[in-house]
């Protein structure tokens, strides 16, 4: 999300007080923060800065397996976020799952 704000916990060099809050909402909806230390998010040419931030929740948060910058150009200027996951859980085949079919022409 982009965030305009500021954080360690997302590598900017300082915080600030829309980073503090949005940390605390972070913490109290048990979110975890999953960005790396792979440069600035935003890229202008008059300045950069780390305000793009990537939370996700504890059932996700052990099938993350890596975060990072894209290399393709971005069509802003914020770099393109990609993630990889390793989803631990086996999907269920969809195919086989019975559905209804209703006419609604003939519905009162």
């Amino acid at each position: 999300m982009d965030t305009n704000s500021k954080s360690e916990l997302w590598f900017s060099p300082y915080s600030d007080a829309w980073g503090e809050k949005l940390c605390e909402f972070i913490s109290a909806n048990n979110l975890f923060i999953i960005n790396e230390d792979c440069g600035p998010t935003f890229r202008a040419p008059q300045d950069t800065s780390y305000i793009d931030v990537t939370n996700v929740g504890s059932d996700l948060l052990q099938d993350i397996s890596s975060w990072y910058l894209s290399e393709n150009e971005p069509l802003s200027d914020h770099a393109m976020i990609e993630l990889e996951f390793c989803l631990s859980t086996v999907l269920q085949d969809t195919s086989i799952v019975p559905f209804i079919i209703f006419n609604t022409k003939e519905a009162n």
